[in-house]
């Protein structure tokens, strides 16, 4: 993608706020353009730019410009933790990125030791609260849930969980098995791999062997594309019910993925026909590039940047407590429709899945009627006991998010 067009607008900008003697509002833009999840966290980079470049060219917030300095988490994160130190060093509070709950994490801890905010743009497994965190994308009952029972109604209720090893999976399927068990249902099997392990054969035998009913798919990432090969080459898992819940309906196409039964479950889709979503696309498309494929997470970062620069503008002052007062309960019309923070920076939002035909921009088939409020703690246990599970995981990590 050709990104000059932005280099030249942020110069012309920077020489405009020179000239008229205003500063500029300097902000982290934090994600991979390196390693397995660059593919992935690239696309909700430019989003973001985009969004801030949309800003820019209606004058700013009140005639300052945003000026946004990039990091490169490069898929690891210790990498995520540095670049997160290396913009508070300049002065740079806010910070939008990161896409694993691993990268999250590390950049949570940095920033609640020296201050800062983070816009997290991403669906993950909850299990956390802090005043450091904007928390935009979906929790597990908004998401996970939503999918799990969409298939115990219209699929069958023998599940079989794979995904990548770390906190976002891991936690994904202990609230999965939780609420499985309340329905009467089970996973049958379940598979974990490293982020960087692409060894899905046994997994694929796995499969064959249990023959579930349904796939909930947690793999992040570059692996996706190499278990959805195994599983399109063998005649019967080819038709398998598969759910993904981190794939992105522009990898799919990118991946020319020919499933059968492929289905996805975000809040947003490209193909929704409200005029707030044809209205985006096209602004977006301008920004960026006429073809691009736009995804839910490129979207939630889009309105992410929206919802801090009304918050910023409403705020008394540039403190990151001011801004807290001024984000809190904050509601926006998005491109999904409406949005809404909750006392706790989560978001209310609507869901839906969406099937996948064969390359095909996935066609919606449900989609909530309001917005579903997040739990982040899925009160099937106490906030303490989520708590202690989580440090389990970590010890047995070897004190890290993952293996």
């Amino acid at each position: 993608m050709n990104r000059n067009p932005f280099i030249v607008i942020f110069f012309i900008l920077f020489v405009l706020c020179s000239l008229n003697g205003s500063s500029t509002i300097k902000v982290g833009v934090l994600h991979s353009k390196t390693g397995v999840m660059a593919q992935n966290e690239v696309p909700v980079l430019l989003a973001t730019l985009a969004a801030i470049e949309e800003i820019n060219q209606g004058g700013g917030i009140d005639g300052k410009f945003i000026e946004a300095i990039e990091e490169d988490g490069q898929s690891d994160p210790a990498k995520f933790a540095l670049a997160a130190n290396r913009l508070l060093d300049q002065g740079i509070e806010t910070i939008f990125g990161t896409w694993t709950s691993a990268s999250r994490k590390a950049v949570k801890e940095v920033l609640e030791k020296r201050g800062g905010l983070l816009f997290y743009p991403v669906q993950f497994e909850g299990l956390e609260e802090s005043p450091h965190i904007v928390y935009l994308g979906t929790t597990p009952n908004q998401q996970l849930i939503t999918a799990a029972s969409w298939a115990l109604e219209n699929i069958g209720n023998r599940f079989f969980v794979v995904g990548s090893d770390y906190i976002y999976p891991k936690a994904s399927c202990q609230i999965l098995r939780d609420y499985l068990l309340t329905q009467g249902a089970l996973i049958e099997g379940e598979e974990l791999l490293p982020l960087t392990d692409m060894n899905f054969a046994p997994v694929v035998e796995k499969i064959k062997r249990i023959k579930p009913s349904v796939i909930i798919n947690l793999v992040n990432g570059d692996g996706n594309r190499v278990l959805f090969t195994f599983l399109e080459n063998d005649p019967e898992l080819k038709k398998l019910p598969i759910i993904s819940l981190s794939v992105t309906e522009d990898n799919i196409q990118t991946w020319n993925s020919q499933l059968d039964n492929h289905y996805l479950c975000w809040s947003y889709f490209q193909n929704l026909k409200a005029v707030e979503n044809i209205n985006f696309l096209k602004k977006i498309r301008n920004q960026i590039d006429p073809r691009i494929l736009i995804n839910d997470p490129m979207e939630t970062a889009f309105f992410g940047v929206k919802i801090w620069a009304n918050s910023y503008k409403n705020a008394e002052n540039s403190s990151i407590k001011a801004l807290l007062f001024s984000i809190k309960g904050q509601g926006i019309t998005a491109a999904e429709g409406i949005v809404g923070l909750t006392p706790s920076f989560y978001l209310m939002r609507n869901v839906g899945l969406a099937k996948v035909f064969h390359n095909k921009i996935p066609q919606i088939i449900w989609r909530s009627i309001n917005p579903i409020y997040p739990e982040p703690f899925p009160n099937v246990r106490s906030k303490e006991e989520w708590e202690d599970l989580l440090k389990r995981w970590y010890q047995e990590w070897g004190n890290k998010w993952g293996s």
